[in-house]
């Protein structure tokens, strides 16, 4: 009998996603709050830095800036992320090979700053 659950979880297919929450961390990323975004690495071509990132409003959108302001506004931020913030997997291993559902282009201009060096 343990030979037989062994077997069944040894041989199970590797879901496409880690798990729902970074499904749709992924998926709703033009819209407002939180989400995961990818790029690849400077010197490496085969790593990529993952990051949770936020934006204020949505991307077709566009605010009038009030001058003066009353203070700094943020309207996008990002922080480069090793584990799924919900499941704890760890990206690199989890994804390795398929990180094309990561990349977008339309948030390279968005999200521009790369971190430093490792």
């Amino acid at each position: 009998m343990f030979k037989a659950i062994w077997s069944s979880i040894v041989g199970r297919k590797k879901c496409d996603w880690c798990c729902n929450a970074m499904k749709n961390l992924v998926t709703f990323r033009h819209d407002r709050g939180f989400f995961v975004y990818a790029e690849r690495r400077l010197s490496q071509t085969d790593d990529v830095w993952f990051y949770l990132c936020f934006r204020a409003i949505e991307d077709h959108r566009t605010i009038e800036v009030v001058s003066p302001s009353p203070g700094c506004i943020s309207l996008a931020s990002k922080s480069v992320i090793h584990f799924c913030p919900q499941c704890g997997s760890k990206l690199a291993d989890y994804y390795r090979g398929k990180y094309d559902k990561f990349f977008d282009s339309t948030l390279d201009d968005f999200l521009s700053a790369r971190p430093s060096k490792e």
